[in-house]
């Protein structure tokens, strides 16, 4: 490692500045870039001068993604290095990719690789003029073989947490490409542990960062100060208190309001039915934690319980006045929608954003949903209509990208554990085929993989906190309104 920072603090020595100007000249169109964006290009372009990965670690909304294609645009143009370029996101961001690549690079070739197998078979005789390839972690280990065959220029990762394991499929399946430069963007660069913070750097410097050294310098780096020395030539991190400070302030307003008579006697029903849960033993405690859910979902909206809402299933002012919560956010839409406000309203639970529908069908007001069940086009068309059209609301689960992520996770996994099997049996086939004397008895295992789903619950997307009854916690969702 010495070797490398020796070169790197050489290399800084030659320092060449990368300005708005010499990226327009280049190709940039459509984008004014800050200055601490421009520094982030030039931090970029020194590392892949120097044939050194890194991690581009700027906080959610610093534009990593412009940032990036900037250093596409200045590799392909001052340094004649026309591609092929290896971008890899999430299904859930990669329209976006296209655009910005489309809008503020107009002159790389962009080659969006996706679709059932037949689709990405006509693709792959369309490849032989693409400069920038972008496609999914799935699309590309399904299709490992095809991709392996380039020599990627450079190779960047999205959302490159999903690299925090060495042994995953994905990491291992990209070590094996062949790659100039790799580039990680992930606005959360350290999440649960140092061992998946080395699992990037293992990925972006493996001569460096290699499987044999992870315990010596794991432990060296323990120390915070030790811990900036190794990072501060890999690693990039700014948060937007540092360099967005023209940006106007969040400005975060909790909102308390009382519960409907109906919600009081649910949520006073639900506190006396099982008071012995209040003891301490384990039973006890698992009935607490079903007792609390049923409260916060009582204080977002009693129609959550099958059999409340009142038959015929008609759509009217009961849905409002039902809720305390719905009577305040009915307020405050009211109130967006006359100044011509939009609204980004958030909900943990999906079938909250069922009511909200219904809601804003019975008002009257327009809206798109997003939610973990909305995939592919259908997700990319309700954000392309909220960013284009004149929506009021979007309806959005605050888990819809994390139960993406999830799923794709445990699709890995099944991978891996099918690999695994392919690979235990095999073995058993050799060790039972070899046998003197008479012919060899073969064996074969065999096992099932599974994964897990998972489901999240919360509290719901209202204009404000959770009410508070006698003696029990509330629980609130959030709705976010912003100015147009």
């Amino acid at each position: 490692m010495s070797d490398l920072l020796t070169k790197i603090k050489h290399s800084e020595k030659k320092k060449t500045s990368v300005s708005q100007t010499d990226l327009q000249k280049l190709g940039l169109t459509g984008i004014t870039l800050r200055p601490y964006q421009l520094d982030g290009v030039q931090w970029l372009s020194e590392c892949q001068r120097n044939q050194q990965g890194c991690i581009l670690g700027d906080e959610m909304g610093l534009g990593k993604t412009c940032q990036t294609i900037s250093l596409l645009v200045l590799v392909s143009g001052s340094l004649g290095q026309s591609g092929p370029f290896l971008v890899l996101s999430p299904l859930s961001v990669m329209e976006n990719w296209r655009n910005e690549l489309q809008s503020f690079a107009p002159s790389l070739t962009v080659l969006c690789y996706k679709g059932d197998k037949e689709r990405r078979a006509e693709l792959q005789r369309e490849t032989k003029h693409v400069q920038v390839l972008l496609t999914t972690y799935e699309l590309c280990m399904n299709d490992a073989s095809f991709l392996k065959r380039w020599k990627w220029k450079v190779l960047v990762v999205d959302e490159a947490h999903r690299l925090k394991n060495a042994n995953s499929l994905l990491h291992r399946t990209l070590t094996q490409f062949s790659v100039g430069f790799r580039v990680l963007l992930t606005g959360t660069p350290i999440q649960n542990n140092l061992q998946e913070l080395y699992s990037l750097l293992s990925f972006i410097q493996p001569t460096v960062f290699s499987a044999e050294e992870t315990g010596r310098l794991l432990q060296q780096i323990r120390q915070p100060s030790a811990l900036q020395g190794v990072l501060e030539p890999f690693l990039l991190r700014r948060v937007k208190a540092e360099v967005a400070v023209d940006l106007p302030k969040k400005t975060e307003l909790l909102v308390y309001h009382g519960m409907s008579a109906l919600q009081k006697k649910y949520y006073k029903a639900f506190l006396m039915k099982d008071l012995d849960a209040f003891g301490g033993d384990q039973g006890s405690r698992n009935r607490l934690t079903n007792i609390l859910m049923n409260l916060r979902k009582c204080v977002d909206h009693p129609y959550l319980f099958d059999g409340v809402e009142p038959e015929p299933f008609e759509m009217g002012e009961h849905l409002v006045e039902a809720s305390g919560k719905l009577c305040l956010l009915d307020s405050i839409l009211t109130h967006l929608h006359r100044e011509g406000h939009r609204v980004l309203l958030f909900s943990q639970m999906t079938r909250m954003l069922d009511i909200l529908q219904d809601y804003m069908e019975f008002r009257g007001f327009s809206y798109e949903r997003l939610d973990g069940s909305v995939r592919g086009e259908e997700r990319n068309l309700a954000v392309k209509n909220f960013s284009s059209k004149d929506i009021f609301v979007f309806l959005l689960s605050t888990k819809a990208g994390e139960e993406e992520e999830e799923e794709e996770e445990e699709e890995e996994e099944e991978e891996e554990e099918e690999e695994e099997e392919e690979e235990e049996e095999e073995e058993e086939e050799e060790e039972g085929g070899g046998g003197g004397g008479g012919g060899g008895g073969g064996g074969g295992g065999g096992g099932g993989g599974g994964g897990g789903g998972g489901g999240g619950g919360g509290g719901g997307g209202g204009g404000g906190g959770g009410g508070g009854g006698g003696g029990g916690g509330g629980g609130g969702g959030g709705g976010g309104g912003g100015g147009a």
